[in-house]
């Protein structure tokens, strides 16, 4: 458990490009009246903080949450999450001048989702946050057999296990606390479910277990089939709009360059691992498979699939263009030292890191998560009325 404490900030992020012309719009028709997240560090808004307050010590205090939180939350970031900015417009200039030039996509309409497993201060009133750092798509049971340790111990499926057990709750105490809960049980049919770009953990807690790439590959078809499982266990329960992003990338982050680079002879046009990222792209091309299966099995479902890595490609084939340093491009804004700025013996937030200047001009905030400009760049792109990062393309459209 030390080992795996110690690589907790394992976890995925976005990073995007914009290439379209993004619609401004300031106040949605709230297309969706409830966001349900399940995930890992990428999008939890404090579960694993409120569970592990001491061994995420780093985490809820400065410089995380820097941008946005005082004190911080337990994101994995100097400010928001791309979740958080699904919901709404924040921090942005009312003018849609969004940062290079870039105008602002239409928000969902939804204040900052509640981690479920906070006891104080939660309003579930449209919509929870279920997903927890660290979390694994395959439960720990899989691992154990394999004699790995996992990061924490929970996974995809103790996810579903919190949602299906927050509906029996909210049902039951639904008048005594309406303000607080959904409206009524016809939200979930109409709420937008986020399952959300895992299967990170999966494979990091694998490659930091001495696995190598090409052996990992085997892994990918069962952590896809049970993120195409509970899609179907949630559509038994009454979901019917799903996001469903893809993983963004494991050979370019600062932790996966530090630890694995200097033993491995084959980088891209990007400098990153290329080994590694055809675990990315085996997962990326899977998933695309059994979302078109399951859109075609689950009647008047609407399931969208977010290309996640194709942003963070365009982002990395244009860095300039969205005020990215070329020189830091692979460099974590937030560490302790080294060539991409990450040490095991001195992670962000100890006292022998130390922070950028202006964490808006990198793409890494720590040795594995985006900064809080990135986060924002991706939703973005995601609610695009045009954008090609999603599919259906355009699928947000109506809520511009």
């Amino acid at each position: 458990m030390a080992r795996a404490l110690k690589y907790l900030f394992v976890a995925y992020r976005y990073v995007v490009s914009m290439t379209d012309t993004f619609v401004c719009a300031h106040n949605s028709n709230l297309c969706f009246p409830a966001l349900f997240q399940f995930g890992d560090s990428l999008s939890d808004t404090g579960n694993a903080a409120a569970i592990f307050p001491l061994a995420l010590t780093l985490v809820l205090n400065p410089p995380y949450g820097q941008k946005a939180f005082h004190p911080p939350t337990g994101r994995f970031s100097d400010g928001f999450l791309v979740i958080d900015y699904l919901g709404e417009n924040r921090n942005k200039s009312n003018d849609c001048l969004c940062g290079y030039e870039l105008r602002c996509a239409q928000h969902l309409g939804i204040p900052l989702l509640s981690p479920y497993l906070r006891s104080v201060g939660a309003n579930y009133r449209q919509g929870v946050d279920f997903a927890f750092a660290g979390a694994t798509v395959l439960n720990a049971s899989f691992y154990s057999q394999q004699k790995v340790a996992t990061f924490v111990p929970f996974s995809l499926q103790d996810e579903y296990g919190w949602y299906l057990k927050f509906q029996r709750d909210a049902d039951a105490v639904s008048k005594s606390f309406a303000a607080l809960l959904p409206d009524g049980t016809s939200i979930y049919a109409q709420a937008l479910y986020v399952v959300g770009e895992m299967g990170g953990n999966d494979y990091t807690i694998l490659r930091l277990s001495g696995s190598s790439p090409s052996t990992i590959l085997q892994t990918v078809p069962a952590v896809v089939d049970y993120i195409g499982q509970t899609i179907q266990n949630l559509y038994a329960s009454g979901a019917r709009k799903f996001l469903v992003p893809n993983i963004p990338i494991l050979g370019c982050t600062p932790l996966y360059l530090t630890l694995f680079g200097p033993t491995s002879q084959n980088y891209d046009e990007y400098g990153c691992l290329s080994d590694d990222e055809k675990i990315t792209a085996l997962h990326n091309n899977l998933l695309t498979s059994a979302v078109k299966d399951l859109s075609t099995q689950l009647p008047g479902a609407l399931i969208i699939v977010a290309d996640y890595h194709a942003v963070v490609v365009e982002v990395l084939k244009k860095p300039v263009e969205y005020g990215i340093s070329s020189t830091n491009l692979l460099r974590a804004c937030c560490g302790g030292g080294g060539k991409y700025n990450y040490n095991p013996q001195a992670p962000c937030g100890s006292p022998a890191s130390s922070t950028c200047a202006d964490p808006s001009h990198y793409i890494f905030w720590d040795e594995f998560h985006f900064t809080d400009q990135f986060n924002y760049i991706v939703a973005n792109a995601y609610l695009s009325s045009n954008s090609h990062f999603v599919d259906p393309q355009g699928a947000f459209a109506k809520c511009n």
